[in-house]
């Protein structure tokens, strides 16, 4: 005989329950007419019925099956059942060893406390492009008790209803007596298809698999699952600066350079270097009075800074950011009504000494080393809303409502060359140089030399806001919205420079206002700027793979 005392423990409230044990015997020889069997049983509230089972040739089990625990009280029951192995059915020669006593010990329990449930999170999101793939969401749920162990956590969601739901399935892993995790499988997006999904589930606690029996004193947990597939990958971005005015990327200094306004607190008034790889501001100084506009050299030796306050443009030695030099604009023309402001800056290539000025006064002058050569182009001729010098430092493209103007940069000053009407057919933004050719940030890129448009870069059914042309790379980088997205999602699309093909594009999420201006930034960075003032960077966002 396997055993000679069965033993069982069950809590009094397991309902329907039917514990049961067993033992296991054997014989060294059996008869050639075969063995007789019986089974007797003390009646003490343990044992409810016996089954015995003949598993081999010499071989038996018996099975002892106990009264259900709801029925008792809780307390320890003991049944004796008495197994007789015969070689004649009337029990007159038993075998040796016959008959076997066993004892059968039935403790029943009061139930314990219920175990208490926690979840790490009660609502699940996400938010991916169509070519990311399906993705799954995850729960934490942490139980405490003494019948922790036992706990069955089951859901309520049912498959087959993926279309409205965005949920391909819901799995619950045991991870350990305590801890379980709900594994929530969302759909492949490419399968749904661009959409929005707001959907829920219920986690019940119970006792057994099928959960006929519910955790005492526990309710369904609704878990919430907002799903948005968009028709494009997600850029992450990381905003690191907020009410800037302006901002320039210095390849020399690996640096970027901020101008704060007097609204700016911290740094109010003041210019800062940001390190794009960490993200953090490495050094700031004060910059005058309502710093705005921002030029650096190319060797990174100076930062021009244009005041919105007074008629000035501040140049600051690099990386010490100590004021070197300040560019008087003097005096309105006349006729117009307030001061002179510079309205557009930029620095010579290959002269970090040589300063271009558009006003607001309007006009065009350069400077040499904080002197205005005396040829300047008057602003009752031209105001000019944004400027940039070309290849090298003889010529300067400027633009005017919808037209591109040519002017020759001498050592006398500025001469206009040509003009042409309607040159970007469109609100043209600022423009841009690159190899050649003038870009404008509403997107189409015209040839100076002829005044025709060469094409123009945009997204399908969008509105641009920013460009950053890199033809010595064959790249064009542009933010733009989609004009009928309600909840103004920023595309960034990379461009092919010699074809307008597009060949990456991300979607971005900006908290609020319109993208300003794009800069490029080491080997595979963007950063952003917007009319609200926040910065953001992208990393990773010029690879084009």
């Amino acid at each position: 005989m396997e055993s000679r005392e069965l033993r069982s423990t069950v809590y009094s409230d397991e309902y329907n329950v039917f514990p049961s044990v067993e033992t296991h015997f054997s014989f060294d020889s059996v008869p050639d007419d075969g063995i007789y069997f019986g089974v007797e049983q003390t009646y003490n509230g343990a044992v409810a019925s016996l089954n015995y089972v003949e598993t081999g040739p010499q071989s038996g089990r018996l099975d002892v099956r106990l009264i259900p625990p709801q029925g008792l009280r809780p307390g320890t029951y003991t049944d004796t059942v008495t197994l007789n192995a015969c070689y004649d059915e009337g029990c007159r020669r038993p075998l040796n060893g016959s008959p076997a006593t066993i004892a059968v010990i039935y403790e029943i329990l009061a139930p314990p406390v219920p175990p208490t449930i926690s979840y790490d999170k009660t609502s699940l999101s996400a938010v991916v492009g169509m070519a990311e793939g399906a993705r799954t969401l995850s729960i934490l749920a942490t139980l405490d008790g003494v019948r922790a162990p036992s706990t069955v956590l089951k859901s309520n969601f049912r498959p087959g209803r993926t279309e409205l739901s965005g949920i391909d399935r819901v799995e619950v892993v045991r991870l350990s007596d305590t801890q379980r995790r709900v594994d929530v499988h969302l759909a492949d997006p490419n399968v749904l298809g661009p959409q929005n999904f707001m959907s829920f589930f219920t986690l019940s606690a119970c006792y057994d698999d099928a959960c006929s029996r519910r955790v005492e004193g526990t309710f369904d947990t609704s878990i919430w699952v907002a799903y948005e597939i968009r028709e494009f990958v997600q850029q992450a971005v990381q905003q690191v600066a907020n009410e800037a005015n302006d901002m320039v990327w210095s390849a020399a200094m690996q640096r970027i350079y901020l101008s704060f306004p007097s609204s700016a607190g911290a740094y109010a008034n003041r210019i800062a270097a940001l390190d794009p790889i960490t993200g953090e501001i490495t050094a700031s100084a004060v910059a005058g009075s309502e710093p705005e506009r921002l030029a650096v050299s190319d060797d990174g030796a100076y930062l021009y800074v244009a005041s919105g306050a007074a008629s000035q443009v501040r140049r600051f030695k690099l990386p010490e950011m100590v004021l070197d030099a300040t560019l008087d604009l003097g005096p309105p023309r006349e006729g117009y009504i307030g001061p002179r402001f510079a309205d557009s800056i930029s620095v010579a290539p290959g002269q970090a000494l040589t300063l271009a000025v558009t006003f607001t006064d309007g006009g065009l002058a350069v400077y040499d080393d904080i002197v205005r050569r005396p040829n300047v182009i008057v602003g009752d001729d031209y105001y000019l809303s944004s400027m940039v010098w070309g290849q090298d430092a003889s010529v300067i493209y400027g633009c005017s409502a919808y037209d591109l103007h040519v002017f020759d940069v001498t050592d006398a000053g500025v001469l206009k060359r040509r003009s042409y009407s309607n040159a970007f057919g469109d609100y043209y933004g600022s423009i841009h140089h690159s190899e050649g050719l003038v870009y404008s940030d509403v997107g189409p890129v015209v040839n100076p030399d002829t005044g025709s448009q060469l094409g123009t870069f945009r997204l399908g059914n969008s509105d641009l806001e920013a460009v950053f042309p890199e033809a010595t790379t064959g790249h064009v980088y542009t933010v733009s919205q989609h004009s009928n997205d309600p909840y103004r999602t920023r595309r960034l699309t990379t461009f092919d420079a010699v074809s307008f093909a597009p060949m990456r594009t991300v979607q971005i999420d900006l908290k609020q206002g319109d993208a300003r201006r794009l800069i490029r930034w080491g080997s595979d960075g963007l950063g952003l700027l917007t009319t609200t003032g926040d910065v953001y960077l992208l990393s990773g966002a010029a690879r084009t793979e």
